[in-house]
């Protein structure tokens, strides 16, 4: 019996002494094995650090709902979205869920800042609500093949109030320069715009002078740039995210 105890007793104490094996939780996995998170808490699944060169499997991101007063003043953010699993503060553009906006790019082109997700959907939201029957065409955010296309704030953009007209495209019979003016205006009230190149000087200049008039995005730049003629190139001004050029 005595044997048994001093068995007993000898396991308990190595069991005492021994470190015990650490539950890790978010706030104490190290934080490059996290990437994604406003507040530097990943929303991700735990992933080795680095840089596929194929598109990630976005099933490995839990979907999440942002926090409730995480928008900035001028947008907000889609109730769903899912940020990148390896690229560190990009998040996927959602497909809209009222037909407010169209994307015409692949998915693995859908991924860009935080902010411009937001600027994309409040705007979109906007839109829809002034043309019920119009929406906007949202093509590439980061992607190869462009030169701004790179940082997380960049996207192509054009429009239609009724699904006939074109807004932005001066290149269509159809073009309505009012309704181009109006779309310019509207992405000027997110406060965030840094530079729209776009070839029509008539919405440049009313669009500008809207800027400065309101004081919402007052520096920004608005020029023509050659193969501008069919869409909005949009820039925010945020803090540059690492250099990603994704492909399909």
């Amino acid at each position: 019996m005595i044997r048994k105890i001093s068995i007993v007793l000898f396991f308990l104490i190595i069991a005492l002494v021994l470190p015990k094996e650490k539950v890790l939780s978010y706030g104490s996995v190290p934080p490059s094995y996290f990437d994604q998170s406003s507040d530097g808490i990943s929303q991700c699944v735990a992933v080795r650090v680095g840089d596929p060169k194929t598109d990630p499997n976005s099933s490995q991101c839990k979907q999440i709902t942002p926090p409730a007063g995480s928008a900035k003043t001028g947008y907000e953010q889609p109730k769903i979205i899912t940020p990148h699993p390896y690229k560190l503060g990009y998040w996927q553009l959602p497909k809209s869920s009222d037909g407010s906006y169209k994307i015409y790019t692949c998915s693995g082109r859908t991924w860009g800042s935080k902010e411009l997700v937001g600027v994309l959907y409040t705007v979109s939201k906007i839109w829809k609500q002034k043309h019920p029957s119009g929406w906007i065409n949202i093509g590439d955010l980061n992607a190869t093949g462009h030169k701004s296309h790179k940082w997380g704030r960049a996207v192509d953009l054009d429009a239609t109030t009724n699904g006939k007209d074109w807004v932005a495209d001066f290149t269509k019979g159809n073009y309505n320069r009012e309704a181009t003016i109006e779309l310019g205006k509207m992405l000027v009230d997110t406060g965030t715009v840094r530079s729209i190149w776009y070839n029509d000087q008539a919405v440049n200049r009313a669009v500008l002078d809207y800027a400065r008039q309101t004081g919402r995005s007052k520096n920004m730049n608005m020029k023509p740039i050659t193969g501008h003629n069919n869409h909005f190139h949009l820039d925010i001004e945020i803090p540059l995210l690492s250099v990603w050029e994704p492909g399909c």
